[in-house]
């Protein structure tokens, strides 16, 4: 997941969705979302068993989950003041840049890009 979505997305994705349950109590969106991750951690785990590491497609599937549970974590930290916001601007560039490499990587070195790319 590391490779994918960078350090700083899962924990901020993590606190968002209890920042979200506790905002609005169980609801179908925060359901899907604490049931995607549960899912994302089955798929995680799968390839230490099956030895097969297809597992990063399904992965993928958590990205909505991961961008709207971050953006609420964001939003609280942007409000916490001038460290909030050097947070969430760092974590962003740190995004920015994993994003940056995992896609000019292949084109300049021709390296096999990471699944499921």
């Amino acid at each position: 997941m590391v490779a994918h979505y960078g350090l700083l997305p899962v924990p901020f994705a993590l606190a968002g969705l209890w920042l979200l349950w506790r905002w609005q109590g169980w609801q179908i969106t925060t359901g899907l979302m604490g049931l995607s991750f549960i899912v994302a951690i089955i798929f995680a785990t799968l390839p230490f068993i099956t030895q097969v590491s297809n597992s990063p497609r399904y992965l993928m599937a958590l990205r909505w989950a991961i961008a709207v549970d971050a953006a609420a974590a964001s939003d609280v930290l942007w409000q916490r003041g001038w460290i909030g916001r050097a947070s969430v601007i760092g974590a962003g560039m740190v995004v920015l840049l994993n994003t940056l490499w995992h896609w000019l990587t292949p084109m300049l070195w021709r390296a096999r890009p990471p699944e499921p790319f």
